[in-house]
């Protein structure tokens, strides 16, 4: 299935350019569903049938999934991650918006990028808190900063731009004349330059804390970088933020900004109302800004900023900074928490809390000490537990949700059908009629109503 989808040897391939012709297809197999039903002959009515509900799923399937430009483009960037060596074990991060969001799976290694549909909602929205990007069908890695960077566990980056920088250290570079195409259809040609990074910090697989604050178990309305300065007081215990930010207001068609530094740093932007064009910071063009957290660049003295808006009326937005000097402090941290042989193994003091960079999914298991032990949702979403004093060894467990009841139901559909044509007595199909038909309504509520009643909500 994985060399299939790369191979995109399933699915058509259809241009922009088609879309007419299709709409003609279209509407062509509508009049041959019509036409069916006046075949007299049952064998012919039912073989037309099959052949062209065949055909229209494989049409409307290719034209959803692979349509241009954003096949095209997908495609060269799964070329690009062939041509790399990459290895399983660690996250991989976009300092990029990509066109494909299902690069782990087919390259089969961790990271944040995926379709929403196959994600509960509260990830994205806490991925997203954390200012990581995010569309109505796609959580990107793209977004976010060192810190969440860090807290998340990643440990390879990829890149468009050369770093000289000690926090990371250059594993590979990929050249080539890059094709691609615009959102308009026309066709290019330029340099491409992916440069594949390794984090240098040890493997964060976990934070022993002293107390939970509560604000932080659910999701509130802090701006996204207040929502880290608040994981990183409640985490370390600290009084002063990781990110010194202010919040920016104007109306004017485009602003010109004088930031001050005076240390070596980190420096993003928040378009709270997604209405920044592009920025320009000393003379270099930056692209890509949302309402999640974008990346500026590195800096040890006075920036120049350009700022870009899209449209004329009221514009909002945050600036952050990092210091370098506190996000080596970070990294440098020696992590209490080992990962051994599948479990981790902490060794603590006093009884104390646990956080881990791991999704809270309902099914989520933990044991510690062979014990099931109750789990918080850290942010609405990380897993928290409460430590004993000394040690602690820890492993996760999935289940999958209802998945007993639906082992029950499974063998009782399987006897029904073996034993349905020697059950004689009317009350009996009666009640397996209603029966059925009642737990159709309820699944067809449950999982469809009922989840988008809830996310609407």
């Amino acid at each position: 299935y994985r060399t299939n989808i790369i191979d995109g040897g399933i699915l058509l391939k259809i241009s922009n350019t088609k879309l007419l012709n299709i709409s003609y297809i279209l509407i062509l197999i509508f009049l041959m569903y019509l036409l069916i039903n006046f075949i007299r002959n049952y064998k012919t009515r039912k073989i037309m049938l099959f052949i062209v509900s065949f055909y229209s799923i494989f049409l409307f399937t290719s034209w959803t999934m692979y349509h241009e430009p954003l096949y095209f483009n997908s495609t060269n960037e799964q070329n690009v991650h062939e041509k790399l060596s990459l290895s399983n074990d660690g996250r991989y991060k976009k300092e990029y918006l990509g066109y494909n969001p299902y690069y782990g799976y087919i390259n089969n290694v961790p990271t944040l990028d995926n379709w929403i549909h196959i994600i509960p909602g509260e990830q994205k929205e806490t991925y997203s808190n954390l200012g990581y990007y995010y569309s109505r069908s796609v959580v990107s890695s793209y977004g976010g900063t060192l810190f969440s960077d860090w807290l998340l566990n990643f440990k390879y980056l990829f890149s468009f731009k050369r770093k000289n920088d000690d926090l990371f250290t250059m594993l590979e570079q990929y050249t080539e004349n890059h094709t691609y195409i615009d959102d308009y259809g026309n066709m290019g040609i330029d340099d491409y330059n992916v440069y594949l990074y390794k984090y240098n910090f040890d493997n964060n697989y976990g934070i022993v804390f002293d107390k939970i604050d509560n604000n932080l178990l659910n999701n509130n309305k802090l701006s996204k970088f207040e929502y880290q300065n608040s994981i990183y007081h409640n985490l370390f215990n600290q009084e002063d933020d990781i990110i010194e930010y202010s919040n920016y207001e104007f109306k004017d068609d485009n602003v010109i900004l004088d930031y001050q530094i005076k240390d070596d740093g980190y420096l993003y932007i928040c378009d709270k109302i997604d209405n920044i064009d592009y920025v320009i910071a000393n003379g270099e063009e930056i692209h890509d800004f949302g309402d999640y957290i974008t990346y500026i660049g590195r800096y040890d003295g006075d920036v120049n900023l350009r700022i870009y808006f899209k449209d004329k009326g009221n514009h909002s937005f945050d600036i952050g900074f990092i210091k370098r000097e506190k996000i080596k402090a970070l990294y440098n941290i020696s992590s209490s928490v080992e990962y051994k042989d599948g479990k981790y193994h902490v060794n603590s003091d006093s009884e104390k809390y646990l956080f881990l960079p791991i999704n809270n999914i309902d099914g989520t298991i933990v044991l510690n000490n062979s014990e099931k032990v109750e789990t918080l949702k850290y942010f609405n979403n990380f897993i928290v537990i409460k430590l004993h004093e000394g040690e602690n060894s820890i492993s996760l467990k999935y289940k999958l949700p209802l998945f007993n009841i639906s082992i029950v139901l499974s063998i009782l559909g399987v006897i029904l059908l073996i034993f349905n044509k020697k059950i004689n007595n009317k009350y009996l199909i009666s009640i397996s009629n209603t029966l059925y038909k009642f737990i159709v309504v309820f699944t067809l509520l449950y999982y469809y109503v009922y989840s988008m009643i809830k996310y609407l909500i």
